[in-house]
């Protein structure tokens, strides 16, 4: 409810009722501001130009490979695939993707971009401390509800009562 309002997405009978209770639970002002904090961190995100002529390129690189005349070497064996090996090359390809998007990042734009990775990091820290207390209320509530249901089954389970009763 509170990204909806954050966002302006709240009808205006919604957002009358959520700016009183706002105003009387100082838990969910604060959330409320940790939400905003993190759209102006958000805001402050700047995107990259794409670079003159990168879909030209794209482009004949695919007619190339569509128009090749030589089937591949490969064609007419079953290729197996071992997910063991495939996790493996898919963790190496992403730790040097990392690498070099975090270094040619610094390389290109020097404290801009260590500018840019404390905001994410500020972000990332807003994001988990509102995740992490949602949690919270979601498993203290889940914690309550499968109380009672296992008290009552406990009640009603003819096991446990007494002969007498």
């Amino acid at each position: 409810m509170l990204a909806a309002y954050q966002n302006g997405e709240c009808r205006s009978s919604e957002a009358a009722a959520l700016e009183k209770h706002l105003a009387a639970c100082s838990g969910c002002a604060a959330e409320l501001e940790e939400l905003r904090g993190l759209d102006r961190v958000l805001d402050l995100w700047q995107d990259e130009p794409v670079p003159v002529g990168l879909w030209e390129a794209v482009m004949s690189e695919v007619d190339g490979i569509s128009h090749a005349k030589t089937p591949p070497k490969h064609a007419g064996r079953v290729m197996t695939i071992k997910p063991a090996l495939l996790l493996r090359d898919l963790a190496v390809a992403a730790a040097v993707s990392m690498i070099i998007f975090w270094g040619s990042g610094a390389w290109l734009a020097g404290e801009r971009m260590l500018a840019a990775g404390e905001s994410i990091n500020g972000a990332v820290a807003v994001y988990t401390r509102v995740t992490g207390a949602a949690m919270a209320r979601a498993t203290g509530t889940a914690g309550e509800y499968t109380r009672k249901i296992l008290l009552e089954e406990w009640e009603q389970d003819e096991m446990y009562k007494s002969p007498g009763s």
